[in-house]
């Protein structure tokens, strides 16, 4: 058989052709629901949207002055071409409010309303890969919301970083940076078994603070140069606290009024007070934590019952301090040396037991400089006999 040949313009007519549906297909919206080709607003998408859609905003077209109302549950929003920023446009509002379930926000800038961000009385929101700041409240609040995930987010410049309450349980955090809100990092209020990994909480009066909240796990998070580095209080108990670096803060932990805490393998350092203060607190454990160049290390107010072992406490001014009614305190397999006023100062009227730790020298501790030996001086009545000789190896994990 003979092959048939087209003539030229033929052949011609077919790459125009072709190359025309290209560049149709080429000029198409991305699938979903688009902003502003389609819809001139993200609040007329999400009257359109369904279930299961993507409203996908264009950044090159913001910024997007508006109050979201997000009602639709199993829609995801995301920004493309860069981050749109969305601006309050009534600022006494919050920018957005997700009230559905399993409702996923990435990739935006939100700007300059009540709060960024509320998800309230849902399940299974993730805010992911944000900017968030210069809210006139919070950057991001969680209200009675449970098994959500904050993710890779920027939250800077507003009055409270992030605040989950009532009963806002079961959400991870991780991956954020909180720097130079006004007043609080995180605030976990009525909350509970949240896990809070791998954060940076920088520049707050509080980095973390903690209230009526139980079973959280506080874990690998950097929270420096704060007022506070990490404040639990108001019976806040059970709470796991491991692999933390508090670096620079005026007070490192601050505990009132709270039980049963656990902290471990956390590196409390440079404190311009104390690296610890415990204040009313019982049945709290300390295992394997670092206490350096803080002014006190760990101080005990009023605080009885609690276990203090196996952990370095160096180059303070002074290591452990026990105050007011402190009592029955287990201080032991400790490392306590080179703290340059005292490594243990008992101002309590009873007997302190710290036996088998390591006071800087095999020769033990001291209670004058004109003793025998090199090993830290301690004040008050403890008891430290009989001591160790050698250093104590910490757990690494």
């Amino acid at each position: 058989m003979k092959s048939i040949k087209l003539p030229a313009f033929f052949s011609a007519f077919a790459l125009i052709f072709a190359g025309a549906l290209l560049a149709i297909f080429s000029d198409q919206d991305t699938p979903g629901l688009n902003v502003p080709s389609e819809f001139p607003t993200i609040e007329a998408a999400l009257t359109q949207a369904q279930p299961k859609d993507v409203i996908i905003v264009d950044a090159e077209k913001g910024p997007y002055q508006e109050n979201l109302e997000i009602k639709v549950p199993d829609i995801e929003i995301k920004s493309s071409n860069g981050r749109a920023v969305i601006q309050a446009r009534v600022a006494e509002k919050d920018v957005v409010r997700i009230l559905a379930d399993n409702v996923k926000l990435s990739g935006f800038d939100i700007r300059r309303g009540a709060t960024g961000i509320l998800v309230e009385s849902t399940f299974g929101v993730a805010i992911e890969d944000n900017h968030i700041q210069d809210q006139f409240g919070i950057g991001i609040m969680l209200f009675e919301a449970k098994h959500g995930q904050i993710g890779n987010n920027v939250i800077r410049g507003n009055i409270h970083g992030i605040w989950l309450s009532h009963e806002s349980d079961d959400n991870v955090l991780i991956g954020n940076l909180v720097e130079k809100n006004v007043s609080m990092g995180l605030s976990l209020n009525s909350s509970n078994n949240n896990r809070i990994t791998q954060n940076q909480w920088l520049d707050h009066q509080t980095g973390i603070n903690i209230s009526q909240s139980v079973t959280n796990t506080v874990s690998d998070n950097r929270i420096n140069h704060n007022q506070t580095g990490l404040s639990i209080n108001e019976a806040a108990g059970s709470n796991l606290f491991y692999d933390n670096e508090l670096d620079g803060n005026s007070v490192g932990i601050s505990l009132f009024n709270t039980h049963q805490n656990v902290f471990e393998r956390n590196q409390i350092l440079n404190s311009l007070l104390e690296g610890v203060v415990a204040e009313v607190t019982s049945e709290t454990q300390y295992r394997d934590n670092v206490f350096k160049d803080n002014q006190v290390g760990i101080r005990f107010v009023n605080s009885s019952n609690n276990t203090l072992e196996h952990n370095t406490i160096e180059a303070n001014q002074t290591g452990v301090h026990l105050v007011g009614s402190s009592l029955n305190n287990d201080i032991h397999q400790n490392n306590i040396f080179s703290n340059t006023s005292l490594g243990l100062s008992n101002d309590t009227l009873e007997l302190t037991y710290a036996e088998n730790n390591y006071w800087g020298d095999a020769s033990g501790a001291r209670f004058s400089k004109d003793d025998a030996g090199d090993g830290d001086l301690i004040a008050g009545l403890v008891e430290f006999t009989p001591w160790l000789a050698e250093l104590v190896v910490l757990n690494a994990e």
